[in-house]
């Protein structure tokens, strides 16, 4: 990483309607890069898909890759990084369990009830359909999925810059 803090992005989520775009997860990801972050790609063996997608996408170079981790290994991992924006998904639990601070992005599930611990924040639109699933599912039952693709990659840099802090 050449002595870059490290941010993690953890694109993957096993349920359809709790992913966010893997080009956002990029676009977020070369612009921590080039503000002198090293970043970290944290997935599961089911998230394949949407690694592939992001690996097309981001031109920032990775620092590590823990996709290929057993989860203690991956929570050990986590816990030499700066910050976790991912999904409402595994690797955010696995954050809140180290220490590390995460930002989840939230689509049909409650951020109240699911949300990461305190200094890590949960990002949600709030839309009025919002929560409408405790776990997700394959498919928006309003058929659009707004809640995550309205999601600007802006918003979501704005909210990892307030809690990184500076680089160096």
């Amino acid at each position: 990483a050449g002595g870059r803090p490290l941010v993690a992005l953890a694109p993957g989520a096993t349920w359809a309607t709790k992913r966010w775009a893997p080009a956002r997860f990029a676009e977020v990801g070369e612009a921590l890069h080039a503000d002198g972050f090293g970043l970290v790609l944290c997935a599961g063996p089911g998230d394949a898909e949407a690694v592939a997608a992001f690996r097309a996408a981001c031109r920032a170079p990775l620092a590590a890759d823990l996709t290929p981790l057993k989860v203690p290994a991956m929570a050990a991992a986590l816990a030499r990084v700066r910050l976790l924006v991912s999904c409402d998904s595994g690797p955010v639990h696995l954050a809140g369990a180290v220490g590390t601070p995460a930002l989840a992005l939230f689509g049909p599930t409650s951020p109240v009830r699911w949300g990461p611990a305190a200094p890590g924040r949960a990002l949600s639109l709030g839309l009025p359909c919002q929560p409408c699933s405790n776990h997700g599912g394959a498919r928006c039952p309003l058929g659009h999925h707004r809640c995550l693709a309205d999601l600007p990659a802006g918003r979501v840099l704005d909210e990892a810059r307030a809690l990184l802090g500076p680089a160096r």
